[in-house]
């Protein structure tokens, strides 16, 4: 930095020359570099410098990443600043003279002597910052020592000082400090414990006591104003304001779980039945859960006819089966006391699954739930599960009076909900679901037929995430451990349906009917758990009389949408054709009618066409069937009902009409 001042000018006119004489300021002070005295020729001033090297340690190490500072020796900052490297030591080339020197570590300031840098020579600057080791100790009281929690360094001004440490298993932490004063915050349990304010070196470890007291949670079952113990049950410590703290318990035979806690406000949530329940915010008082319930009083039957030993299952009204289950009396009679809520039942008979309707159990109250099979046989057809979780409801019945109103209120203290993203394959398999920010929550491993090795919490957090998503339109159910496909329960461990297609009747042709998707779970995908109709392409090239022996012609069931041969959509049936088709060596073109199939033929120069025969085989074909190829080529080729899906092959009712 030089300031260059002109201190005298002499001016001369009408040609006169100018005369000058220059000084150069340098960054110590006041002294100044004089140029000789010239008249209009160059001229050069000589600032001779020399090497501060600055060494910062701290008893006897070195300290890396200290910002130093270079002051004059009046204390005036001259702009110049350069941080230690690992060896503790910065350098900075200064003109000669006296200077100071300020290392600024741990909130405080640490000065050198003034030192005198001679030109051309290295100076060593040392700056100690002082200090030693501190020693803090985090304890509940005595020797109970709080392990594994963050303490962080603080000045005493309350700047952080970007040094923390982990508590060990005696609950203790050392930080290198320099003299100074400090204080010290360590979190836990949601909240901040400081200590008070130490000088270093004057104390060198303290104590840091939390205080904790036993807190009881009891949870308990009422109904008819009995209240039972519920065990088994796990309970989870949240903030007052909802952040889970990582820490649960299980209910013991008593009907209890204990948890050591500070004096601060705390709430727990018991996981019962896929449904959360509250306490209230308590601080070292022992709380209750109270779970209301009602009675759901089932009756199996056939037509009035009462089905004893029948299994009866309990499942909430989103699908998930609860882990309950029963069999029915000689009566058809079973009954649950469950807590209030949405719930569905599934009553299990001569190898078919008969669904009741969702059900209301309301608190101290009977619900009574008719399953006749001869109207509920065909239930899990039209109420496949649905995986969008619509959130909880309120059950108008329970808010009869103050105690039911408190007791739904609870639900504002329940935190946001979470949305989930499904990763699938080429098939729509999900092998992983992430949360919104992209953290994998689910994952699984597939073998070729579908059985699942599950993890339900790869990321670590304790928090099992379900899914009972599989092969696409399948639903995993986990008490039979088969999967529900629509029309027919698949068993992965076999890669075979229990029970032939509904609808494939009389095939004769030796077929496999329990096979899934014909052995080849690698490229197809069944979404409604039926077989495939395979009928070859024939020539009829002069076969009039076989076109019109085919008078019937039998349903083979429909794609996605509909039930039964009354089917307007994309059903498709067992029938001939007239000519060949060519699939592997020109895209498939796809007519409503014949008149497209003539324009076709007439650009393409096709030799093989009969109108009459076209016609004719359209008149046996339904409306929404009207498909008709055209091309010519190989005449081995199969037409099969493509009600499962490959994901290489486009269909007719992938083009546009």
């Amino acid at each position: 930095y030089l300031l260059i001042s002109v201190l005298k000018v002499i001016s001369l006119l009408k040609k006169r020359a100018y005369l000058y004489t220059f000084s150069v300021s340098t960054p110590q002070g006041p002294q100044y570099n004089w140029s000789e005295i010239i008249n209009q020729q160059p001229t050069t001033i000589i600032i001779n410098h020399g090497l501060a090297h600055v060494i910062v340690e701290q008893g006897g190490n070195p300290v890396n990443n200290v910002n130093v500072y270079v002051f004059n020796e009046s204390d005036s900052y001259l702009g110049i600043n350069g941080n230690t490297g690992e060896d503790g030591h910065v350098e900075f080339e200064l003109p000669a003279g006296s200077y100071k020197f300020r290392a600024d570590y741990q909130g405080s300031q640490y000065w050198s002597e003034i030192e005198t840098i001679v030109a051309d020579q290295t100076t060593n600057v040392n700056i100690d910052l002082g200090g030693c080791l501190f020693t803090l100790t985090v304890t509940k009281g005595g020797t109970d020592y709080i392990t594994g929690i963050n303490v962080y360094a603080f000045t005493e001004g309350g700047s952080y000082l970007g040094l923390y440490d982990t508590t060990d298993e005696n609950g203790q932490v050392t930080f290198t400090l320099s003299d100074g004063d400090y204080k010290f915050r360590a979190d836990y349990l949601g909240y901040q414990f400081w200590t008070e304010v130490y000088t270093v070196p004057d104390t060198l470890s303290t104590i840091l006591t939390i205080p904790h007291q036993d807190v009881i949670v009891i949870v308990q079952k009422n109904y008819l104003g009995n209240d039972t113990p519920l065990t088994g049950i796990n309970v989870y410590l949240f903030t007052a304001g909802g952040s889970y703290l990582g820490q649960n318990q299980q209910i013991d035979e008593n009907g209890q779980a204990i948890f050591s806690l500070p004096a601060q406000d705390y709430k727990f949530r018991a996981d019962y039945l896929s449904q959360q329940y509250w306490s209230e915010i308590i601080n070292q008082q022992p709380t209750t859960i109270i779970i209301h319930h009602g009675l759901a009083a089932i009756n199996v039957n056939d037509g009035g006819n009462p089905l004893g030993g029948v299994n009866v299952y309990v499942f909430n009204s989103e699908g998930s089966y609860l882990g309950i289950h029963d069999q029915t009396d000689s009566a058809g009679d079973v009954s649950f006391e469950l807590p209030v809520g949405d719930y569905k039942f599934r009553a299990d008979y001569g190898g078919t699954q008969y669904w009741s309707e969702i059900e209301t159990i309301v608190a101290d109250e009977t619900t009574n739930i008719n399953i006749d099979i001869q109207t509920a046989s065909q239930s899990f057809l039209d109420r496949p599960h649905h995986t969008l979780y619509d959130k909880k409801r309120i059950m108008l019945a329970s808010l009869g009076n103050l105690k039911g109103i408190l007791a739904n209120t609870i639900i504002t203290q329940i935190p946001g909900d979470e949305v989930y993203y499904y990763h699938n394959d080429h098939l729509g398999t999900p092998p992983k679901m992430t949360n919104s920010i992209g953290t994998i929550i689910w994952e699984a491993d597939y073998l070729p037929f579908g059985k699942a090795m599950v993890d339900e919490d790869p990321d670590g957090d304790e928090v099992d995430v379900t899914n009972n998503i599989r092969f696409p339109g399948q639903y995993y159910d986990k008490e039979t451990e088969l999967h529900y496909n629509r029309f027919r329960y698949y068993n992965e461990q076999t890669g075979r349906y229990l029970m032939i297609d509904p609808f494939a009747f009389g095939f004769g042709d030796g077929s496999n009917v329990y096979l899934y998707v014909d052995a080849n779970p690698i490229r197809y995908k069944d979404i409604l758990g039926l077989f495939k109709i395979c009928t070859p392409w024939i020539d009829l090239e002069g076969e009039e009389e076989l076109v019109s022996s085919y008078t019937e012609w039998r349903f083979a069931g429909s794609i996605e949408q509909g039930f039964g041969p009354n089917m307007s959509v994309q059903c498709h049936w067992r029938k001939v054709r007239e000519e060949y088709i060519q699939t592997l060596v020109t895209p498939t073109r796809w007519c409503l009618d014949t008149k497209c199939a003539d324009k076709i033929k007439k650009e393409q120069k096709l030799p093989y066409y009969k109108s009459g025969i076209r016609e004719k085989t359209i008149d046996y074909i339904t409306t929404p069937a009207k498909w008709i190829p055209t091309g010519d080529g190989i005449s081995s080729f199969y037409i099969c009902d493509p009600r499962y899906r490959s994901p290489f092959f486009r269909y007719p009712e992938d083009f546009p009409q």
